[in-house]
């Protein structure tokens, strides 16, 4: 999930019970670091560091 200050977040919700009634908890991850980290080795698998121009896993990835 992304915010609008394009943050990354992941969330986790469970159900369980507390004090005998259905309850759900919810875990807030954010994850903005690793989906930039993410994105910097997709740029650097795909995209050419001397021509900036996509290389053939580019292309595969396109088709």
């Amino acid at each position: 999930m992304k915010d609008k200050d394009s943050r990354y977040y992941h969330i986790v919700t469970i159900s369980m019970e507390w004090q005998d009634k259905p309850s759900f908890a919810h875990f807030i991850h954010d994850i903005t670091q690793e989906k930039k980290e993410q994105d910097r080795l997709h740029q650097q698998a795909h995209i050419d560091a001397l021509t900036q121009v996509g290389n053939r896993y580019y292309f595969q990835d396109e088709m």
